[in-house]
């Protein structure tokens, strides 16, 4: 599906962006299914669903899940005096408020 493929880019992108920053830092950035998955504070997608109303609901708790962890983030690296990382995630930030608007907009 179109919009999904677009939703994917849009965060693969900027999952990108994070985790070279992440190795910019001297960290580690570690990208297996199975440790983002043990890892994410998302709750794990239904298996159940088969109406694309529902997907598009259930993305969009997701995504207004992740926006709010974003801009939390936001603050956490502002105040510690990164900025660079900050304007990362508010880039990221900002995507994620677009999509999910793009999302709900489906569901009027």
């Amino acid at each position: 599906h179109e919009l999904l493929d677009m939703l994917h880019a849009n965060l693969q992108g900027h999952v990108d962006t994070m985790a070279e920053r992440v190795q910019q830092l001297d960290g580690i950035a570690i990208g297996t299914a199975q440790k983002v998955a043990a890892d994410s504070g998302l709750p794990e997608y239904p298996t159940d669903l088969t109406k694309a109303e529902d997907h598009i609901r259930a993305l969009s708790e997701r995504y207004r899940d992740h926006g709010e962890k974003l801009r939390a983030a936001i603050d956490a690296t502002d105040e510690a005096g990164d900025a660079d990382t900050a304007d990362i995630l508010t880039a990221a930030s900002r995507t994620v408020d677009k999509d999910l608007w793009f999302l709900e907009s489906h569901l009027e």
